[in-house]
């Protein structure tokens, strides 16, 4: 039987609540096209700008998780988080709207199941703790979160653990939410030990905002590779 193939699909948002800039779709779009884990594993990288709407973001993914249906799959769907400080992997989604604004489509539920008769709950199988561990031991600001928020970021993760857990050719499904840039670079300032990133040695003085989000991409990247060594 020929070896299906390996395929990463990876995804971010584009901007919402008046904002011009969403850095998780920017870095979704930097990703290469093939991530080489090992000398002879070379996998290819789909990339996809989500719209921040509850019902478009979940066609777009799930037309994609569905043109590769003779894949194995590897889903990382990156999101902004304001005001956090590090790389969040996300642990669980909730079964749960409750928009504290609009999406870009002008929904705003409170209050409301995202799927009627799911869970009220999914976990990822994703080792976050280890790949945490991994991270961090490179000096890369990262943490664990248990709570993806109750918007879009959520919906659209709490959609895609549902569909993994009837489709078994989704290997892994990890949502990372980001802080803005400047705010991942005042971070690795101010940490004493410097992360283990090409872009930062790259980059060492004040860099600029192309500099800053090339940096937050790489650290996202790495959690990545770390996602693809668990399956």
């Amino acid at each position: 039987m020929k070896k299906r193939q390996l395929r990463c699909i990876v995804a971010g948002f584009d901007p919402f609540a008046g904002a011009d800039f969403n850095p998780s779709g920017e870095l979704a779009a930097m990703f290469p096209d093939v991530i080489s884990v090992k000398a002879k594993q070379q996998v290819p990288v789909e990339k996809l700008l989500l719209p921040t709407c509850c019902k478009e973001s979940w066609k777009a993914l799930k037309r994609t998780l569905k043109k590769y249906k003779d894949d194995d799959l590897i889903v990382l769907v990156a999101g902004l988080a304001e005001g956090r400080k590090a790389v969040s992997l996300e642990r669980v989604a909730l079964n749960l709207r409750d928009y504290r604004i609009k999406d870009n489509n002008g929904h705003q539920h409170e209050a409301q199941k995202i799927e009627a008769n799911a869970q009220n709950a999914l976990f990822t199988t994703v080792p976050v703790d280890k790949i945490k561990k991994a991270l961090t031991k490179r000096g890369v600001p990262c943490e664990v979160s248990n709570h993806a928020g109750t918007f879009v970021c959520n919906d659209i993760y709490f959609r895609t653990l549902s569909y993994q857990s009837e489709n078994k050719r989704v290997k892994a499904a990890l949502f990372v939410h980001v802080p803005l840039p400047k705010d991942f670079a005042e971070t690795i300032s101010k940490s004493e030990i410097k992360p283990k990133l090409a872009t930062l040695k790259k980059h060492a003085k004040k860099q600029t905002k192309a500099e800053q989000l090339a940096i937050l991409q790489e650290a996202v990247q790495l959690a990545l590779l770390e996602c693809i060594k668990t399956v």
